[in-house]
């Protein structure tokens, strides 16, 4: 937050520090510090901590000071996290502080971040993605009424359509640690049945209903009609699929080259239209006089 004033001040100093000094400068925008600065400073950048990680280091930190935690609300917090694991560890404290010595679950943490149940989101998915238009609006509006922000089912909603996809195209993470029970029971399953255009759809679609949302005097009504939308055309197969079920062979790449457009005769004399004699030529023999 150092203006560009402040860091010619300390310019001087940087160039010949005191044996004794360290300075660390810390900053996501690493883009306004003066060339001046950077070239006198040893530059590190520090990237997102991964969900595995994250998990693994909130659960020894749990196993160390004796607090029971469900794995799934390990993970829950980890991705939370965003790759930070100060902000990790703060949503770990609140947890622990709301458990009141109790296990801390998953759905104390899903309570705690304002976020639906992982089966919730799921079901919710499922019948996005299957046309049912009617239980889709059911889902949402119990998991509204149970108090939960429809912008973060929505979110949440984004997440799972986000990881049926990774699913789909790499099929190993099926294997993958960082699963929780919930995704490999019930995420790896609708990954294999689902089909990937229709996910596909649903995220941009969803994708879009956010910034909608944003700007509705009624968020809860412009989630309700995207997912209208998701639920009318995410079932429709693709055209490609549609040509192919019906035996009917792919459309050509290439268009066939258009005809020729047909030259026009041009006339052996030339003439002035401006000029007051200029007579037409006769096009037919009715206008042609008689031949003498």
């Amino acid at each position: 937050m150092l203006s560009r004033q402040a860091f010619n001040a300390l310019l001087k100093t940087l160039e010949e520090p005191p044996a004794h000094v360290k300075f660390i400068f810390a900053t996501t925008e690493v883009n306004k510090i003066p060339v001046t600065v950077l070239s006198r400073c040893q530059r590190f950048d520090l990237k997102r901590i991964s969900i595995a990680d994250l998990s693994q280091h909130f659960s020894s930190i749990c196993a160390s000071e004796n607090i029971r935690v469900e794995p799934a609300a390990i993970a829950a917090i980890a991705r939370a996290a965003d790759g930070s694991a100060r902000d990790g560890l703060s949503l770990l404290d609140q947890a622990i502080a709301l458990a009141g010595g109790a296990q801390v679950s998953e759905a104390l943490v899903s309570e705690m971040l304002g976020q639906a149940g992982a089966v919730q989101i799921f079901a919710l998915v499922e019948k996005l993605l299957s046309g049912d238009a009617a239980g889709t609006l059911a889902d949402l509006q119990t998991l509204y009424h149970n108090g939960h922000d429809p912008v973060l089912v929505t979110q949440d909603a984004l997440r799972a359509l986000h990881l049926l996809t990774r699913l789909k195209i790499i099929p190993e993470l099926k294997n993958s640690a960082t699963l929780t029970e919930v995704e490999r029971s019930v995420g790896v399953p609708m990954a294999e049945s689902m089909p990937l255009d229709g996910i596909g759809r649903a995220y941009q679609m969803l994708l879009t209903a956010l910034e909608e949302a944003k700007k509705a005097p009624r968020p809860m009504e412009a989630i309700e009609m995207a997912m209208v939308r998701v639920a009318y055309v995410a079932p429709v197969p693709a055209l490609q699929t549609l040509l192919q079920s019906l035996g009917t062979p792919e459309v050509p790449q290439k268009v066939a080259a258009a005809k020729p457009p047909v030259e026009k005769e041009t006339a052996p004399w030339e003439h002035d239209e401006d000029d007051e004699g200029f007579l037409p030529p006769h096009t037919s023999e009715e206008a042609a006089p008689p031949k003498m």
